[in-house]
């Protein structure tokens, strides 16, 4: 979908993004976009993982297969 594309474009761009950044980045709700990160995750796309500095915060990054799946709807 556009706003699951948005987001791991996003997310390739600024890996280690949070969840609240990326939601201001792509100009999406912040609850909304939760359920997109949740699908993205169970399909292999995205994972999310503790920030070093504070572990109760998540950061996101692509897998390998999200970023051969977002490389290939850019060719």
């Amino acid at each position: 979908t556009p706003v699951q594309y948005a987001s791991m474009v996003a997310i390739q761009d600024n890996e280690g993004i949070d969840a609240t950044r990326l939601s201001a980045q792509i100009a999406f709700d912040r609850s909304t976009l939760g359920n997109v990160l949740e699908r993205l995750e169970a399909r292999g796309f995205v994972e999310r993982y503790a920030s070093p500095e504070d572990k109760r915060v998540k950061l996101l990054r692509l897998t390998p297969q999200g970023r051969s799946v977002t490389r290939g709807a850019e060719e």
